[in-house]
């Protein structure tokens, strides 16, 4: 399958609170398994279908206020994390305002140095 991202993404466990937008809301708190300035994935508990907006919280250590950000849903599928949730999701940041994502990138910033380092 051809790689289809437009962005690098960084592996970083992150606190993650998520909900649903619409008429009902369901909301979670997850940790990240991975991380771009274009979106993120993580595990969820509960199918949650393709194109559903949601309202994201990333809270990386260090920092004082979460990232908040709105995304939608566009896969989901069985986790290979044996000791996870059942599903994994990979979500496509839609609205981001400048501030939060000054603080995305320099989060990424970190995650990337952190690489070079190993």
């Amino acid at each position: 399958m051809k790689e289809r991202r437009r962005a690098v993404r960084f592996k970083a466990s992150f606190d993650i609170e998520y909900t649903t937008k619409g008429i009902i809301e369901i909301g979670s708190k997850t940790k990240s398994k991975d991380i771009s300035i274009s979106g993120i994935q993580f595990p969820i508990n509960r199918l949650i279908k393709k194109g559903t907006k949601l309202k994201i919280e990333i809270n990386p250590p260090h920092e004082q206020t979460p990232i908040v950000t709105h995304g939608k849903v566009v896969w989901v599928k069985e986790s290979t994390d044996r000791y996870n949730e059942n599903l994994d999701a990979g979500i496509k940041f839609s609205k981001i305002d400048l501030g939060e994502q000054y603080k995305l990138l320099k989060i990424l910033k970190n995650c990337a140095a952190s690489y070079k380092k190993e």
